[in-house]
């Protein structure tokens, strides 16, 4: 008979199709840094022989919140698609369009504008995004209510 055993996974694994670059989760406490995963990351490190590397130490920043994406999708996209009389999507890009900046890549050496995505942004740029956006709609006489307020204007708890 096979004995069987189960394991869990580590906190902190490699999902990444190559080791030839890591993304290493990390904190700074009182100015002392502290980085996860030491015999995994050890590891993959001394797979790569002698060799310069570049490190890249960055701050990271709070993706959108949920809440927000919903605000975002079930009232100011609810709110102007019906005004627009187009779809939720065609609306969506429309204002990426406007209101995100633009990006660069190079297509076969021509530098082509992409529009941002708005799952890249932080809370912050987010809830700048969604601020210009109901200034837009104010000025065409559209109202779109702030979080935490109902379309009729009331209050509710979040």
């Amino acid at each position: 008979m096979m004995k069987t055993t189960t394991s869990t996974f580590p906190k902190f694994r490699f999902n990444m199709p190559s080791l030839n670059r890591l993304h290493l989760p990390g904190s700074v406490k009182k100015g002392t840094l502290h980085i996860e995963g030491r015999p995994l990351w050890g590891r993959a490190i001394a797979k790569w022989g002698d060799c310069d590397v570049r490190i890249t130490i960055e701050p990271t920043k709070q993706k959108r919140s949920i809440f927000q994406n919903s605000y975002y999708w079930g009232v100011v996209v609810d709110i102007l698609s019906d005004e627009f009389g187009s779809t939720p999507d065609k609306t969506h890009q429309y204002l990426k369009d406007h209101f995100l900046p633009e990006e660069y890549v190079n297509v076969f050496g021509s530098k082509e504008a992409i529009t941002t995505s708005t799952a890249t942004l932080n809370t912050k740029e987010f809830s700048d995004y969604i601020e210009a956006i109901r200034d837009f709609a104010a000025e065409h006489g559209c109202y779109i209510p702030s979080p935490g307020e109902d379309r009729d204007g009331a209050a509710y708890e979040q």
